[in-house]
């Protein structure tokens, strides 16, 4: 087994163990911005939702922002609902197939937090 596979195999029964809320996996476009404590800013990007929970979720990037990064994002779900809503970068995956971010959500605006639970049910 070659070691990118084995970082995936460790990485997935790591976050399995640490999740709170029920997983769903998709592929849904997301805008987002992020912010580092020293009040540097990146610009608004287009990226990719590879799954969301009720807690956050994991957006595939090519060039990860760091761990520590305060972000925001918007997506809409398939019934067209705008979501907005505030999180951190808990984590950064730089290596193997899907290189990404994963952010846990600090806030989730308007009817926002119900919308995601209801999309994630079903």
């Amino acid at each position: 087994m070659d070691q990118d596979n084995t970082h995936d195999e460790l990485d997935r029964s790591l976050s399995d163990e640490k999740r709170r809320f029920p997983r769903i996996d998709i592929h849904m476009s997301v805008s987002l911005k992020g912010k580092r404590l020293s009040k540097v800013a990146f610009d608004y990007l287009d990226e990719v939702i590879k799954n969301a929970s009720l807690g956050g979720v994991f957006i595939n990037m090519s060039r990860p922002f760091p761990k520590g990064t305060f972000v925001e994002i918007r997506f809409r779900l398939p019934d067209n609902e705008e979501i907005n809503a505030k999180g951190l970068v808990r984590w950064t995956k730089k290596w193997g197939k899907q290189k990404g971010i994963g952010i846990e959500f600090t806030e989730i605006m308007g009817k926002g937090k119900r919308l995601i639970r209801d999309f994630v049910k079903d």
